[in-house]
């Protein structure tokens, strides 16, 4: 192997830890949790399943050998040497330069001989001689002793420090205490946190500090490129430039953050933000150019990767090569990362506070600004349903047939349909419409075809601009996209997107499979993170026995976890060629009955008509004392009375 990325891109599920290893599914069992380790040491690449498989048995897995864990390294040459002299001109240690790029240090011992360290040799910076013999002129700090040649080709005197960028020691400022320092910093990320070191570490010593931001990749770059040593006195900035990052406005949007540099006339749009789990932060970006009126069309951008950032910043140095990408792309970056991984503020509630309860926006269905869920199985009428909760919201309807407690004002809602063209829903409506004998009413319908989490700026836009408060999403699986049963990370992104929309979801879902398995309670199809993040969820059953104009169905409350359990709804659903309608009916079916508890059994028998202990007794096929015991327990409550017949009905002939 070359290196290390080419074992992993074989792998699933792969992960940076915090050490520098990584893990993945190992492939030489069935590993739902991520329990193979790999990491790289020296030439080669190590790896330990915490399982116990062996490394020969996964690398066969992977259609690979044991010795393609090594790492095939290109022979080293030498191609620069550079002396570390002191002020006498002593040799002190030598940087060698290798090809391919790298760099080791050595030091000659007390026999003339090398040794590749420099342990126990004093360092100092590059071209010592020269800066000491400076008086007046200009001494020019860069990053690399091969930098440091090119600008001394030029008769320019220039120095550096050894080992690069990540081995700055502020003691090397004291060679330049009164002298006059020009810092030209490499063109990336850590070329200028490199100069900002120096720069820190010269205040109070040097007599003055200036710097120039190149936009080439450094002053070798820059030379090469045909620069002129006369026109760098005229590039000199104040070093406060190089301190101080561009100044931003940062504005949260639906799916990422709008920044804005005022003073360059740029707005970056970041979408579609995602934190991976192996730490990769990616979205799209857009760049507006507010002098020009131009915009450059949307593209993907990975926000941790180096590579990524040096090639969009080469890319806008040759598209304009009149603006600092290095450091807008850098900035960007930064802060991109930054606002990823920052959560919300703590807040300080008080109970002393006008709390109020959760509110509901259709009774007993609907709570406000919390997501509600309806499952049920293909042809249970779970979207004629919904079609008649948006009438009851939208007229709004207080005196509707299903006995639903109506919002005091109209509540405009949308339905974002997943499903089928908006045609189909509108005449859904249209029938419902007539059949209630109702006025014409408008249907706010959007056709959706990418999962919500992907499509939510537009969604956002459309229900802003319509003031929307309620949307109902038909339906779950393709509103969420991926695989339902193990995608969580989709999932994740679904409710996040939902709750930034900030309405009220009324989301409709199928029957999981499993749930067909006699005993088993069902569940809405999927993760049962789709359930969790569902605030009340209700099942929606169709009774078998019924003609093949009408349905009739019942609303079971199956969880919420801010209100108590609602009692069952029964409707009955009456279809003809151009009108629908529906009326509440009693939970009476067998199908119906054996969901809900013996107590509920009774009172919706009852709710039909008044019936005697052994009427009771025959349609729930139950024995004489459970009857006793179930209807004295209904009576203490108050919820029937028996009558001088014999009967037993409800109280006031009261309704559940």
């Amino acid at each position: 192997m070359e290196n290390i990325g080419e074992l992993l891109n074989r792998l699933e599920k792969v992960k940076r830890l915090s050490n520098g290893e990584y893990s993945a599914l190992c492939p030489a069992h069935q590993d739902k949790v991520p329990s193979l380790h790999i990491y790289q040491n020296h030439d080669k690449v190590l790896i330990h399943c915490k399982a116990g498989c062996s490394p020969e048995n996964i690398v066969a897995k992977l259609g690979l050998k044991m010795a393609d864990l090594f790492i095939k390294e290109e022979a080293s040459k030498i191609i620069a040497e550079y002396n570390y002299t002191d002020e006498d001109g002593k040799l002190l240690f030598q940087v060698v330069r290798f090809s391919p790029k790298s760099f080791k240090q050595r030091h000659k011992d007390n026999k003339g001989e090398w040794v590749w360290n420099i342990k126990g040799v004093r360092t100092i910076i590059y071209h010592l001689q020269d800066v000491v013999k400076t008086t007046g002129g200009t001494i020019y700090w860069v990053e690399g002793e091969k930098d440091v040649e090119a600008l001394h080709k030029q008769g320019l005197i220039a120095t550096t420090s050894p080992g690069g960028s990540n081995n700055w020691k502020p003691e090397y400022a004291d060679y330049l205490t009164g002298k006059r320092v020009v810092i030209i910093p490499d063109n990336d990320s850590p070329g200028y946190e490199y100069a900002k070191q120096v720069s820190q570490s010269l205040i109070g010593k040097a007599k003055e500090v200036k710097c120039i931001l190149l936009k080439e990749n450094d002053i070798s770059d820059w030379l090469d490129k045909g620069g002129d040593i006369r026109t760098l006195p005229t590039s000199e900035q104040d070093i406060s430039t190089l301190m101080k990052p561009p100044q931003v406005e940062i504005t949260e949007t639906i799916t990422g953050f709008r920044v804005h540099w005022a003073k360059e006339k740029l707005t970056i749009n970041v979408s579609r933000m995602r934190p991976h789990t192996d730490g990769r932060i990616t979205g799209d970006i857009q760049l507006i150019f507010e002098a020009t009126k131009h915009t450059e069309p949307s593209f993907g951008f990975n926000f941790s990767s180096s590579q990524t950032r040096k090639a969009l910043t080469k890319s806008f140095n040759e598209k304009y090569p009149d603006w600092q990408w290095q450091e807008i792309i850098d900035e960007l970056c930064r802060q991109v990362q930054k606002l990823a991984l920052t959560g919300e503020p703590i807040k300080e509630l008080w109970t002393s506070e006008d709390i109020k309860p959760p509110e509901y926006l259709l009774e007993p269905i609907l709570l406000k600004n919390l997501p509600t869920a309806i499952f049920g199985d293909k042809g249970v009428t779970k979207s004629n349903l919904a079609l008649v909760f948006y009438i009851v919201l939208t007229l709004p309807w207080a005196d509707n047939p299903l006995e639903l407690g109506a919002p005091d004002h109209s509540v405009r809602t949308a339905l974002l349909d997943w499903e089928l063209p908006g045609h189909i829903a509108q005449w859904n409506l249209k029938k419902l419409q007539q059949g209630l004998d109702l006025p014409p009413l408008a249907l706010y319908h959007r056709r959706c075809r990418s999962p919500l989490a992907d499509d939510i700026e537009a969604i956002q836009k459309y229900l802003s601009e319509l003031e929307i408060e309620v949307v109902i999403i038909d339906s779950l699986g393709r509103a969420v996209g991926g695989e339902l049963l193990k995608d969580t990370e989709n999932i994740n992104r679904f409710f996040t997107a939902l709750d930034k929309l900030n309405v009220t979801p009324l989301i409709l879902a199928q029957t999981s499979k499993e749930s067909d398995t006699k005993g088993k309670r069902k569940h809405i199809y999927g993760s049962v993170f789709l359930e969790y993040y569902c605030r009340s969820i209700f099942e929606l059953c169709k009774a078998e026995t019924i003609g093949e104009d009408e349905v009739s169905v019942a609303l079971f409350h199956r969880s919420s976890n801010l209100t108590k359990l609602q009692k069952p709804m029964g409707f009955h659903f009456n279809f003809n060629e151009n009108k629908t309608t529906i009326n509440r009916e009693a939970v009476s079916y067998p199908e119906f009955l054996e969901k809900i508890n013996r107590q509920f059994q009774i009172l919706e028998l009852l709710r039909i008509k008044p019936l005697t202990t052994g009427g009771i007794m025959e349609a729930l096929g139950i024995k004489r004392g459970n009857a006793d015991m179930t209807l004295k327990r209904l009576k203490d409550k108050q919820k029937v009375v028996k009558l001088e017949d014999g009967r037993w009905g409800l109280i006031g002939q009261q309704l559940i």
